[in-house]
Order: C-alpha cells, then sequence, then structure tokens
C-alpha cells in the first residue's frame, strides 16, 4: 500500500494485513479520519510489516496493532487524533490480542493529539494479550493532551530510549501496571504536566 491519500474519510483510513499476510508494506500515504470513531491505521495480524512515511491526521487512533508481530513503524507523522472516550485511543495503540514480538517504534513525530501519543493496553476481557521486544526509539512527542507514553497493559516488555516528549498534558512517561521488565533511559522528558 504506498502513496495513497484518503481525506474526509469516516471509515478507517486504512485497514491492513489479514491473519495470514507476511510482508506488507505501506509507505507514504496520506490519511486523513474525520470521524473520532475510526482509525488512520489498523494492522489486525500478520508478520513482517513495515510502516514507513506515512502522514495520518485525525481519527481515534493513528495506528492500532492488535495482532502484527516483526512490525517497524517508522519515520510516520501522526497529528490531531481525537478523543473518542474510548481505552485505545492514542496516537499509536499496541493492544495485543495474543503475542506480539519483534515491535519497532521509532522516527515518529506525534504531536497536537486529545490523547496519550503512545499506549499500550489489554486487548479486552477474555484475551491474554501479551508484548514482548517492543522498541520505542527516538520519537519526538509533544503537545497531546495527556501523556506521551501510556503503558497500562501489565505483560508489556518495553525498551524506552532516546525520545524526546514535551509539554504533553500528562506524564511524559506513564509506567502504572507493567510488570515485565522495561528500559526507560536517554530520554529528553520536560514540561508534561
Amino acid at each position: 500500500i504506498i502513496n495513497n491519500t484518503g481525506v474526509g474519510t469516516y471509515s478507517s483510513g486504512i485497514d491492513a494485513v489479514n491473519r495470514n499476510d507476511k510482508y506488507a508494506y505501506i509507505i507514504g500515504n496520506h490519511v486523513t479520519v474525520s470521524s473520532k470513531y475510526h482509525t488512520n491505521l489498523r494492522l489486525h495480524a500478520g508478520q513482517h510489516v513495515s510502516v514507513i512515511n506515512n502522514t495520518l491526521i485525525g481519527g481515534e487512533t493513528g495506528i492500532y496493532n492488535d495482532g502484527v508481530s516483526d512490525v517497524v513503524i517508522k519515520d510516520n507523522i501522526i497529528k490531531g487524533v481525537l478523543n473518542s472516550g474510548r481505552l485505545n485511543n492514542a496516537g499509536i495503540n499496541i493492544n495485543p490480542q495474543g503475542k506480539i514480538t519483534n515491535v519497532t517504534i521509532k522516527n515518529n513525530h506525534i504531536y497536537n493529539c486529545e490523547v496519550s501519543g503512545i499506549l499500550t493496553t489489554n486487548y479486552s476481557h477474555g484475551f491474554s494479550g501479551y508484548v514482548s521486544n517492543a522498541e520505542i526509539i527516538n520519537n519526538v512527542i509533544y503537545n497531546n493532551d495527556d501523556d506521551g507514553i501510556l503503558m497500562t497493559s501489565e505483560y508489556v516488555k518495553l525498551n524506552i530510549k532516546n525520545n524526546i516528549i514535551t509539554n504533553n498534558s500528562g506524564y511524559g512517561i506513564n509506567y502504572i501496571e507493567t510488570i515485565e521488565p522495561t528500559t526507560i533511559k536517554y530520554n529528553d522528558v520536560w514540561n508534561n504536566s
């Protein structure tokens, strides 16, 4: 899915990657979702996915991953995500239905959202989601109306380093429930509420 434009859509912008898909490339797209109840880009299942250099504006979530392992999310601009009042609302949300491994979130700009910049959550009751080997590196997360990075899932193993997180209305990094070892180092975090 390369170099597409979707503006003013009232449904999900790109709903990509099905259960048996491998080696998907989502590159250079520009998506604006007007509805606060739909997602710009949803990754549902599959493996070996590259999400690179996309501009995602509005919607309930910029990038929503509930089942893709071996995914690289880098060099994207995510801005103006709207607050729907639902728990999975964020610039980038990793929300596993099962086990998700090898996630890299790198060099993204996430800003001016009504919600958290990056969020990890449990999918829902009855699912035993788990995230391991996830890296959040070199992102710029600023001017969001909630936390810069919010971890609300207890089974998430993250490496959070070298991010710039500033001017968010909540915490810069909110490390609430994670019981798995998480590394947080070399981040520039300032002027968050």
